[in-house]
């Protein structure tokens, strides 16, 4: 199993990358495109806008999913929180209370 530290890690480095490609984002989404001419009419901002719409769905994955994969730990919340209750860094309880708030 990975280390606390290389757990909060990553799962730092995906919650920063998901507020930069929100930050990113913003702007490109909220411009309103006339249906069915988005390809058309934009389609550099199109291609962008589609890519890191499913790079945010990706990230958000990410954070949310089981912490076994197939390969190893997976860097989510859930990973680093039992991790850190099992290293003696949050209480038992507090990693308790937050797996029952997500269910």
């Amino acid at each position: 199993m990975a280390s606390v530290n290389e757990l909060r890690k990553h799962v730092f480095d995906h919650a920063l990358d998901l507020a930069a490609i929100t930050g990113m984002l913003a702007p490109i989404v909220e411009v309103e495109v006339p249906p069915g001419v988005a390809a058309e009419f934009h389609p550099v901002t199109f291609f962008r806008r589609q890519l890191m719409l499913s790079f945010v769905l990706v990230v958000t994955r990410m954070l949310g999913d089981s912490p076994d994969g197939k390969t190893g730990t997976t860097a989510s919340i859930k990973a680093l929180l039992l991790s850190a209750a099992e290293a003696g860094r949050i209480s038992q309880e507090f990693c308790a209370s937050y797996l029952q708030a997500e269910h």
